[in-house]
């Protein structure tokens, strides 16, 4: 799945490509490629509200200016709320082009495309802070551009940017309660975009649970919103729990 993720990367970033890369589906149907199973639980990786607020005003306050730091910061900024309010990989928000928030910004529905890491295409619907960001950038990008993406760099190095500035500074925010919760096996997961994304399908649970659901099909909502279409998966990102609070 990983060198599947690599290649539907790479085949995104090329313009005017002649063909469209199977998804996983079409690849175990038409190719007989069996594709391993989502891992066991690992415990949860959701951010406590606290972290994630503390996080957000730092780098909020980073982001002031014009320089190579304050862009990052607030790449960080918005990339955090992509993954919390939208649940958008790392890769998913960073790949993000003009084209697809213009899109966005008409129907309220953002479309993920091949930079997703299965390679299939979903919609999610767009969140306000998603839609305020958004609507902020989009006036800075040029046709053809990407929202965080420097035109002298390569999406993979924003990426990477990205990645390494909460790596540098997450360990001031962690609370002993977040630490506690993202404990397993003796050891906590620390603070992640990929943990906002657990954020995100909880959230997303309780509140379809709210209004009748049955836990199933609650994440039978879900699951195709991240971009899974498997409801097992669901229980991977609720950590083990059998129920939403």
């Amino acid at each position: 799945k990983n060198d599947l993720g690599a290649i539907r990367y790479m085949h995104d970033m090329i313009p005017n490509v002649k063909y469209e890369l199977a998804d996983n589906k079409e690849l175990t149907k038409t190719f007989l490629i069996k594709l391993e199973k989502t891992p066991a639980v690992k415990g949860d990786r959701a951010w406590t509200e606290h972290e994630y607020r503390s996080m957000l005003q730092f780098v909020q306050e980073m982001a002031v200016g014009d320089s190579r730091g304050a862009q990052t910061a607030a790449d960080v900024r918005d990339v955090m709320q992509l993954a919390k309010t939208m649940g958008l990989r790392v890769t998913e928000a960073m790949a993000m082009s003009r084209s697809q928030v213009e899109d966005a910004l008409r129907s309220g529905v953002y479309q993920v495309k091949s930079e997703a890491k299965n390679g299939k295409w979903r919609q999610v619907p767009l969140s306000s802070q998603g839609k305020d960001l958004m609507e902020r950038r989009i006036s800075k990008v040029p046709r053809g551009g990407r929202l965080f993406v420097r035109p002298e760099e390569q999406t993979h190095a924003a990426v990477n940017r990205v990645e390494k500035f909460l790596q540098n500074n997450r360990v001031r925010f962690e609370t002993t309660e977040g630490r506690e919760s993202r404990m397993y096996n003796g050891t906590s997961n620390a603070l992640t975009y990929h943990g906002l994304r657990y954020n995100y399908i909880q959230e997303r649970m309780k509140d379809e649970t709210s209004k009748g659901f049955t836990q199933e099909q609650a994440a039978t909502i879900v699951t195709k919103e991240v971009g899974h279409e498997r409801v097992d998966v669901i229980h991977v990102y609720l950590g083990g729990k059998s129920t939403v609070m």
